[in-house]
Order: structure tokens, then C-alpha cells, then sequence
């Protein structure tokens, strides 16, 4: 068997900005959950994740 079966990278891309302020403590959530879920899997047998956020920058 091929030692790259059972390896994902994820990585999620986040809008931070001011607009996305009432969706965040859910999109935290939601993220969490797809990792918890992704782990449990019997063949995922390493995961790495990565996170882009990105927001707004004063003018």
C-alpha cells in the first residue's frame, strides 16, 4: 500500500472581516466539527490543517 493513503492536508480559507462578525463563532464551530468528524474516519490516518483568515486593513 502506498504511505501517502490515509494522509489530507486541509486547509480552510476564512473571510475575517467585519462583515463576517456575526458568523464567526459559528464558522469556528462548524471547522472544528469537519475536523473531529475527518478524524474519526478509519481512513484518515494523518491530518494536518492549516487556516487562512484574512480581514480588513485600516486605509
Amino acid at each position: 500500500m502506498s504511505e501517502k493513503l490515509g494522509q489530507l492536508d486541509l486547509v480552510f480559507v476564512v473571510d475575517n472581516t467585519g462583515s463576517m462578525g456575526p458568523y464567526i463563532e459559528q464558522t469556528k464551530s462548524k471547522i472544528l466539527e469537519i475536523i473531529r468528524t475527518i478524524k474519526k474516519e478509519e481512513l484518515c490516518h494523518r491530518l494536518r490543517v492549516g487556516l487562512v483568515a484574512y480581514r480588513d486593513h485600516p486605509p
